[in-house]
């Protein structure tokens, strides 16, 4: 069952009239029973084994850590840890490995047998394996006991309008909200709407149409060269926001409609004046699940600490403190480019910000020197947006990487784009306003759609980013504008959106991860 269809909204209306109908103490099955039911609808229905293994592997697991009398509290955590990775690892990524493996030996002579394996990655995987992961390592560490409710449990793991896409989920922030029982509020449930809209209008109207643009020209850089090349690598950086944050909108919106209060994903990532602080605003809670899960612990490590007084003693103090920690958050890059898909191109993008983070970080002392022997004025509106024109710009970089096809095609895209000499040459007839790139965004109305969307994009950006709340600001309006504005948005997304006869609509971006 795809986010984006009249089944969804039919479910989610259904699910919603239900938990409130029922007494409050009970409301939390509802979400329980919506879940189920999401599953079953959205995902091929045997592959919810493998997420009842996971439950019921972390469930018992995490019952014998909190056992007083229990004498293996380690060597369990390690062997259900170890059992739902092996899991995740056979099921997204041994067909894959199975085909590297017959190229790397058909190199040599060795021809192995063609087959695909059969496993299938059920829906969701991505994200319900790494709050399961979360659970029990907390449980471990003794944040909190184990949940000695079994359904409690599994619903943490298989709530529905996050279960697909995120965000990432940590028990002990999201336990309340979860099994409480909410009471129906006007708030919640115009501001959830309100935020649902929101967020189809990205995917609809914002991010569809440049995804056409963006598979048009990258498809085609024998022809799209130049100029154009540098369009469709602006058209994907919107794009991939635009379709990511819509998502979160849409299911953080979805989910207050039941009174139950999420994590933000994307804090206005754009307005980032580091590339560090850029990816502490974009995909939030899986960079916090790294930074807790992986990165830290792994500096706190035997192995880090030993490889950190090795380092004292051979190349200083100051190198033992930054080398063991760039390895660190070198791991937990490698690490973000498995969980996307383990394809080479994502490691390349997840290479390329690693080596970003850690080269501004040893370059700041170059950078405040150069600031002080110039006397730059850094406290100003340019100053800031150099900053973030160098933070997008180093952005896109890694961008392009992830939504080029292949390494060897963000390279040739790059080499190209680094041709273009005429800017006017988009407006030449015999390219723009003759060729198949007008038709896939609508003609010229298309374009002017698109360019009003984008502008009411930035708009609301620029507001959040001043921490001011656009549902905030529109609840204090009067009735006749509230309305207005809504159904405007309504139409935008009935009359713009990309969809129709014969267009299928292609699910968040998130889902595929």
């Amino acid at each position: 069952m795809n986010l984006i269809s009249l089944q969804f909204g039919v479910f989610f209306a259904g699910s919603l009239f239900l938990y409130y109908v029922i007494p409050e103490k009970m409301r939390w099955w509802v979400l329980l029973a919506a879940s189920a039911a999401f599953y079953l609808l959205s995902a091929t229905p045997f592959t919810a084994l493998y997420l009842v293994f996971s439950i019921v592997s972390v469930y018992f697991g995490a019952r014998y850590i909190t056992e007083e009398k229990s004498k293996h509290k380690k060597a369990a955590y390690i062997i259900v840890l170890c059992a739902n990775v092996a899991l995740i690892l056979m099921l997204k990524y041994m067909n894959g490995l199975w085909v590297a493996s017959h190229r790397v030996f058909s190199l040599i002579g060795v021809n192995l047998p063609h087959f695909e394996l059969g496993w299938i990655a059920p829906l969701g995987m991505s994200f319900y394996m790494l709050q399961l992961i979360g659970y029990l390592t907390d449980v471990y560490w003794g944040i909190f006991p184990a949940q000695r409710n079994i359904m409690k449990l599994t619903l943490f793991a298989s709530y529905f309008p996050s279960f697909s896409s995120g965000p990432i989920l940590r028990y002990n922030q999201i336990e309340d909200e979860l099994f409480q029982g909410h009471r129906a509020t006007y708030r919640n449930i115009t501001f959830g709407a309100q935020r649902m809209l929101w967020g189809l209008f990205k995917k609809m109207v914002i991010a569809e149409r440049l995804a056409a643009i963006t598979s048009t020209i990258f498809s085609d850089i024998g022809v799209y060269t130049g100029v154009w090349l540098w369009v469709g690598i602006f058209a994907s950086i919107i794009q991939i926001y635009a379709d990511f944050s819509g998502n979160m909108d849409f299911i953080i919106g979805a989910s207050q409609c039941f009174g139950v209060v999420l994590p933000e994903n994307f804090r206005q990532p754009f307005f980032s004046l580091t590339i560090q602080e850029f990816w502490q605003r974009w995909h939030i809670t899986l960079g916090s699940w790294l930074k807790d899960y992986i990165m830290y612990p792994l500096q706190h490590s035997a192995l880090w600490v030993k490889l950190g007084k090795s380092i004292k003693t051979s190349l200083g103090k100051k190198a033992a403190k930054l080398i063991p920690t760039f390895l660190a958050l070198l791991v937990l890059w490698l690490v973000n480019g498995l969980w996307h898909g383990g394809y080479p191109k994502y490691f390349a993008t997840v290479s390329w910000f690693w080596f970003a983070v850690i080269s501004g970080q040893l370059l700041k002392p170059v950078g405040d020197k150069t600031v002080r022997l110039f006397s730059i004025n850094t406290n100003c509106f340019s100053w800031r947006l150099f900053q973030r024109m160098r933070t997008i710009a180093v952005y896109s970089v890694g961008a392009l990487f992830f939504a080029a096809p292949g390494i060897m095609d963000a390279l040739r895209i790059a080499k190209r784009a680094l041709l273009a000499r005429n800017f006017f040459e988009l407006f030449s007839p015999n390219t723009f306003f003759s060729d198949k790139l007008l038709g896939v965004t609508g003609g010229i109305g298309g374009l002017r759609v698109l360019l009003v969307s984008f502008l009411l994009l930035v708009a609301v950006e620029v507001f959040q980013n001043r921490d001011k709340h656009v549902r905030e600001w529109l609840a204090k309006q009067n009735l006749v504008f509230r309305w207005a504005f809504l159904l405007g948005l309504i139409f935008a997304i009935l009359l713009f959106g990309i969809y129709g006869p014969g267009y299928n609509a292609s699910d968040f971006i998130y889902a595929g991860f």
